[in-house]
């Protein structure tokens, strides 16, 4: 029963109040010999090639960069929201390839309610040099970081550190083959 929640989560309504603006989409670059070369993309569709010159899976590391901007964080707490009002929502990037046994999550940011407008970057994270094969997914979440002491009207909101509410920029980078793709959706 996928896509059954017993708690809200961001739907389309959080997202239109929210004010959610997208400066840099995840992109990918990479890094030979401790310099950065940006990937060219070349756009047609929802499918993106990854081609630069000197690009190597074995012996180039990959980047990643992003940028995100949060017009109304307020909106998502509260009873009409996802989250305690004293509770904590952190942004993170999951990333995971089921082709290398490899999972994880970078940190990128905090929102607490009554900070106003929040803008969360990650400028340049890379992993190691080879490790990836097949598909990498990489999907930047907005999660419950510190739970908050419910009041009466916010008992339905999920208070579990970790929760996963939903996603907001997601791409996944195949190694395999003639080049590397990376296919993006949008939310």
């Amino acid at each position: 029963m996928k896509g059954l929640s017993l708690f809200p989560v961001l739907s389309d309504k959080i997202f239109k109040r929210l004010g959610l603006t997208i400066p840099s989409r995840l992109k990918c670059f990479h890094i030979i010999d401790g310099e950065t070369y940006e990937f060219e993309y070349n756009e047609t569709g929802d499918s993106v090639s990854l081609v630069s010159a000197g690009w190597d899976a074995e012996t180039s590391r990959l980047g990643i960069k992003a940028s995100y901007k949060i017009q109304n964080p307020n909106m998502l707490f509260g009873k009409d929201g996802i989250a305690c009002k004293d509770s904590v929502l952190g942004v993170a990037i999951l990333w995971k390839s089921k082709d290398s046994r490899q999972r994880g999550s970078i940190q990128i940011g905090s929102i607490k309610y009554g900070e106003g407008p929040t803008s969360i970057e990650l400028e340049n994270y890379s992993f190691n040099a080879g490790q990836f094969r097949g598909k990498l997914t990489l999907e930047t979440v907005i999660y419950l970081k510190e739970s908050g002491i419910p009041k009466y009207d916010e008992s339905i909101l999920s208070n579990i550190p970790g929760t996963v509410y939903g996603g907001i920029d997601k791409i996944d980078v195949y190694f395999d083959g003639a080049g590397a793709i990376c296919q993006t959706y949008v939310n």
